[in-house]
């Protein structure tokens, strides 16, 4: 599991909007050059935040909530627009 590569992902998402814009051109794309794995790229493509929640939480969600919340909501106000 690649979690920490997802998270790495948003957070670049997040921080960076030509990522982000480059993300919402062309999604498949981008998660393949990341080098995101087909189960990160399935939770991102559901743009369901439980499931991108539970695939950077691993197991770890009590130490890892706030800051993933943080990304998934970021995220998924982004993907309004897209």
């Amino acid at each position: 599991m690649q979690t920490s590569l997802l998270n790495d992902f948003l957070s670049e998402m997040v921080l960076d909007p030509a990522k982000l814009a480059a993300y919402i051109v062309d999604p498949q794309g981008t998660m393949k050059a990341a080098g995101l794995g087909a189960d990160d790229q399935k939770a991102l493509e559901s743009t369901d935040q439980t499931a991108i929640h539970a695939r950077i939480a691993d197991g770890d969600a009590a130490a890892r909530a706030h800051k993933v919340g943080t990304v998934t909501d970021i995220y998924a106000y982004a993907m309004q627009f897209a």
